[in-house]
């Protein structure tokens, strides 16, 4: 347990939930999750569910319907040939990360994961008994993997990879060449490699996202999906997500899941039904809300001293450079600037450090409009302009 750290965020968000609580005054551009309520749809379904008895153990896999559901989404969005055998219901995309590393990894592997990275992905591996190597990806290269630099940290102990796209806290997306080129170099040294793409509908302007099946329609090679109901539908609290894989791979990790925390929760699955039965009439107006919101972010951000950033193509957050703005208030770290702009500007980021960027913060627009012009006006009045 020593070798484990706290999530931060999780540490972060409870800080903000109990300063609501106590009538602070701040504007909280932290979350990692949508603002927008759960859609009826989804919460009449949940409840359907309830009364009609749907309380007792779920299949260790996921229900049926919703196993085949998540096959039929891939399939019809991303050309894959996939069925419910390719398919597991977790507790979220962090339950998949879990079960599949667990199910792949032997005790004392090396896992390559690109930094920044998701706060939980190098402490799942150490969990395992693993060790996580940390691939830097440069703002001035779209924080994205270079293919010659994962070449040359590969090495005897190396035995998977863990992408994601849209990056979470980047918001930069693996291009199609980009990921058949990872994939080929993995498939050449015989590592497993999961796409975490909790934020795949995320995605701006012209950017084309690309995932597993662009490159492997069929699920043959052991390249994982980690996916989550979370982000597209606000369904954070329900806590299920899914892993996509061969289906005797998806089957090892189904052993673990079988012994920790057994199926996901029954009637919050008949939610995620309805969720995916609905998703285009969903998700279709939110994704151009958030492209307000991402704009009126970049707009704000470039007015304020000692920021430099790249503009996101997905997810929901800005990752900007932060040093000048820490040299010019005097702050050492990033978790001081954080805890700074906190107590004396009232807007809560989260640190680079904590998710491998020191110097580095991020910001996201999850919020309304209102919320990030008020954030911005306060920042710039905390470093002087």
């Amino acid at each position: 347990m020593n070798r484990i750290e706290r999530s931060t965020l999780l540490d972060l968000i409870a800080l903000g939930q109990r300063m609501r609580r106590e009538g602070v005054d701040f504007v909280d551009l932290g979350p990692g999750q949508p603002d927008f309520p759960v859609p009826d749809v989804i919460l009449e379904a949940t409840a359907r569910a309830l009364r009609e008895g749907h309380t007792y153990y779920s299949p260790v896999m996921g229900i049926p319907d919703l196993r085949d559901a998540v096959a039929r989404r891939y399939n019809e969005r991303y050309g894959a040939r996939y069925t419910a055998d390719n398919v597991m219901i977790t507790a979220g995309a962090k339950g998949a990360l879990y079960h599949i590393i667990g199910s792949h990894l032997e005790t004392g592997g090396e896992v390559i994961v690109p930094a920044p990275y998701y706060v939980s992905t190098p402490q799942i591996v150490k969990l395992w008994g693993g060790t996580p190597k940390f691939l830097p990806c440069r703002m001035e290269n779209g924080f994205l993997p270079d293919p010659d630099e994962l070449k040359a940290m590969i090495g005897p102990a190396t035995q998977g990879i863990v992408l994601n796209s849209p990056c979470n806290p980047t918001g930069a997306v693996i291009s199609k060449a980009l990921l058949a080129s990872l994939f080929h170099l993995a498939d050449s040294r015989g590592l497993f490699v999961i796409m975490d793409e909790c934020y795949d509908r995320y995605v701006y302007g012209d950017t084309a996202y690309a995932t597993v099946p662009h490159v492997h329609p069929e699920a043959l090679e052991p390249f994982f999906i980690a996916g989550s109901f979370s982000k597209t539908f606000s369904m954070t609290g329900y806590r299920l997500g899914y892993a996509i894989g061969p289906a005797q791979d998806v089957a090892a990790a189904g052993k673990i899941q079988s012994h920790s925390m057994n199926g996901v929760t029954t009637f919050a699955q008949f939610g995620g039904l309805a969720a995916l039965q609905h998703e285009e009439a969903i998700f279709g107006p939110i994704l151009g809300l958030f492209a307000q919101r991402r704009k009126a972010m970049l707009e704000e951000l470039a007015r304020i001293p000692g920021l430099a950033f790249r503009e996101p193509d997905g997810a929901f957050y800005v990752f900007p450079e932060a040093r000048a703005m820490m040299e010019r208030v005097g702050a050492g770290t990033s978790e001081e600037l954080a805890a700074r702009l906190l107590k004396e500007a009232g807007v809560m980021v989260i640190p680079g450090g904590a998710l491998g960027a020191e110097g580095f913060l991020r910001v996201s627009f999850a919020v309304s409009e209102e919320q990030i012009r008020e954030a911005a006006r306060r920042m710039k009045a905390f470093v002087g302009q």
